[in-house]
C-alpha cells in the first residue's frame, strides 16, 4: 500500500490545503487561491505546483520577489517541510505530512454528538454529558487538524485532508 503525503500552507491561523495535481496561485488578485492584501504583493505573485509528491514554488515575475528561508527565488524552487515562504511582509510556512507505515496501533478518538467531548472509540455513554454514543452517529477526529468529521466523509471540511485510508 502506497501512502501519499499531504501538503498545506499555514498563514497565521489559516491553513490552505495543497491537493495533488493542483496549481495554487498566490497574490493580491481576486483570482488567487491564497490572497495576500498588500501594496508590495503582485496581483499574481507566485504559484505552487503540486504533482506526484513534488511541490515547486515559482515566482511569477513579481517586482519585490519571493523568498524561501530568506533566499530569493530566481527559478523553480522545490519546497520541503518547514520551509518559510516570504512575500512582502507576509510569512507562510509549507508543511508536509507523510502517513506513517508503523504497525503500532493508534488510539482512535470519537466525538460525542451531544457535547463534542473527545472519547475513546469503545465508549458507549459520554462521561461528560451522558449522551449515548450510537455507532452510526459517531464523529471521528481528522488526523490532520483534529476537528470532528463524519465517518462517511471522504475529506475533512475544515482542512481538506483526505480521510480515505
Amino acid at each position: 500500500m502506497t501512502h501519499t503525503a499531504s501538503y498545506r500552507l499555514r498563514f497565521l491561523d489559516h491553513v490552505h490545503p495543497l491537493p495533488n495535481g493542483s496549481q495554487i496561485m498566490v497574490g493580491r488578485g481576486a483570482n488567487c487561491h491564497v490572497r495576500l492584501d498588500g501594496d508590495l504583493v503582485s496581483r499574481t505573485h507566485a504559484s505552487i505546483q503540486v504533482e506526484n509528491d513534488y511541490v515547486v514554488l515559482h515566482d511569477l515575475g513579481s517586482m519585490n520577489g519571493t523568498f524561501v528561508n530568506d533566499r530569493r527565488v530566481d527559478g523553480p524552487r522545490s519546497l520541503n517541510d518547514g520551509d518559510k515562504i516570504r512575500i512582502a511582509f507576509f510569512s507562510l510556512v509549507f508543511e508536509q505530512r507523510v502517513p506513517s507505515n508503523s504497525a503500532t496501533p493508534t488510539l482512535q478518538l470519537i466525538f460525542c454528538i451531544g457535547c463534542q467531548a473527545a472519547l475513546t472509540a469503545d465508549t458507549r455513554f459520554c462521561v461528560h454529558c451522558g449522551t449515548e454514543v450510537i455507532p452510526q452517529l459517531r464523529n471521528v477526529g481528522c488526523e490532520q487538524c483534529g476537528k470532528a468529521v463524519s465517518p462517511e466523509s471522504n475529506s475533512c471540511a475544515c482542512c481538506g485532508y483526505s480521510l480515505a485510508g
